[in-house]
């Protein structure tokens, strides 16, 4: 079941396809794509989609709720979602607006990345910097129109690039809070105090 309020400018944008066998048979591939210019009152709420799908905030905020989770994605922040169980989001409380990419994606390959990006099945937001992660959205909403061998692998690497994208800053957020544990760990013993 499905239910939303596309509360969204004129200038969003949402593209579908219907991937091929070749297309399926990728470690990456995507149904749907789209940058909503999401209003205060954009919410979709639904129990299921055989796909996962993620998010990338370009402006504003947008609230993700999922079993006992529930997250802001804030400016910067991309997500991935595994929409096989109920789910919704919408615009955050607060917030006049929620600009934001989005793409169905599956495939082995994002369901080898599941562990990472959505470690204990916890909704877990990744902070990005730079342009990388818009040019890759624009680069799969630029090729999906297209229908071809060479649009596929774009979108395969695109999608593939996004993911790998979050696993790093996944990764180096895991290292610093590891080093920072092990500093706190050292302090006593340099200021000459028991651990």
């Amino acid at each position: 079941m499905l239910t939303y309020n596309m509360d969204v400018t004129p200038e969003s944008v949402w593209k579908r396809t219907t991937p091929s066998e070749a297309e399926l048979a990728q470690p990456y591939y995507c149904t749907e794509a789209g940058v909503f210019y999401a209003q205060q009152h954009f919410s979709t709420a639904r129990t299921d989609k055989e796909s996962y799908i993620l998010f990338y905030t370009l402006r504003g905020a947008g609230l993700i709720e999922q079993g006992e989770s529930h997250v802001v994605l804030s400016t910067g922040q991309a997500l991935l979602l595994n929409c096989r169980t109920p789910q919704s989001y919408c615009t955050a409380p607060g917030q006049s607006c929620w600009h934001h990419y989005w793409v169905h994606l599956d495939g082995a390959g994002v369901v080898a990345m599941e562990p990472l990006l959505l470690p204990g099945k916890k909704l877990t937001p990744v902070q990005l910097t730079g342009v990388k992660m818009q040019e890759l959205f624009e680069t799969i909403l630029g090729q999906m129109e297209r229908g071809n061998v060479d649009s596929m692998v774009q979108i395969g690497l695109a999608l593939h690039g996004m993911l790998a994208l979050c696993a790093q800053s996944s990764l180096a957020e895991a290292e610093t809070t590891s080093a920072r544990q092990v500093i706190c760990d050292l302090c006593p013993l340099f200021l000459g105090q028991p651990a």
